[in-house]
């Protein structure tokens, strides 16, 4: 897990893989994992590799890291 279980504000908020758009309600896959916490909390990688992205910019996406494992 990148956040510890006791600083998770709900379990994860949507999961890797193919589902129901939430807002669109059609079929689409969704790339990543969603966590909900408060602001600050530390974010953990798991396992070796380089992030690319941190930061808050891309719409639709909040904060966000990607980190590339190869």
């Amino acid at each position: 897990m990148p956040i510890y279980n006791k600083d998770l504000l709900h379990s994860i908020t949507s999961d890797f893989g193919w589902r129901t758009h939430p807002i669109y309600k059609t079929q689409q896959f969704h790339p990543g994992m969603d966590f909900a916490s408060e602001q600050g909390t530390p974010i953990y990688s798991t396992g070796d590799g380089l992030i690319e992205i941190a930061d808050n910019l891309a719409q639709g996406y909040g904060n966000h890291v990607v980190i590339n494992h190869g």
